[in-house]
């Protein structure tokens, strides 16, 4: 399917993009470049996809900005074998944020101040961030959550 083909292979769309994705619990990239203070995780984590493979997680790190301002989160997962970067949209759900889908874009809302601090557009049948912006406090390093 053309969801699986996130996975490893070529899916039509630039691997430098990141992706709203609900299959995914943890925001995961394949391009240890774009990440910053990368640390290894305290214990083995791997990534299990919907195909029953299993991928290792072989740094953490954090997204300060990237060349075209699309995000600025930490605790990304280094996942080498992906072939896009994939934001979870439970993690942002879980911290406060409210993501709104309609047929072409979405956008994503503080629940406190109301502010839009994120929006995206449809490819296909995905989400590309076109920007997003989350304070480094809102979101802890934590592993124990895997």
């Amino acid at each position: 399917s053309y969801h699986s083909s996130l996975f490893g292979s070529s899916s039509g769309i630039s691997s430098f993009i990141w992706l709203f994705y609900s299959g995914s619990s943890h925001y995961m990239t394949p391009h240890l470049s774009s990440l910053q203070n990368c640390i290894p995780p305290p214990f083995p984590i791997t990534v299990n996809t919907a195909n029953g493979s299993g991928m290792s997680v072989l740094s953490v790190g954090s997204v300060l900005s990237s060349a075209m301002s699309v995000v600025t989160i930490p605790s990304i997962l280094y996942v080498p074998q992906l072939s896009v970067s994939l934001l979870p949209i439970s993690q942002l759900d879980t911290f406060g944020f409210n993501v709104i889908f309609s047929y072409s874009v979405c956008c994503v809302q503080d629940l406190v101040s109301k502010k839009q601090i994120g929006t995206g557009r449809r490819v296909r049948d995905l989400y590309m961030v076109e920007s997003l912006h989350i304070s480094l406090s809102t979101f802890p390093v934590t592993f124990s959550s895997f």
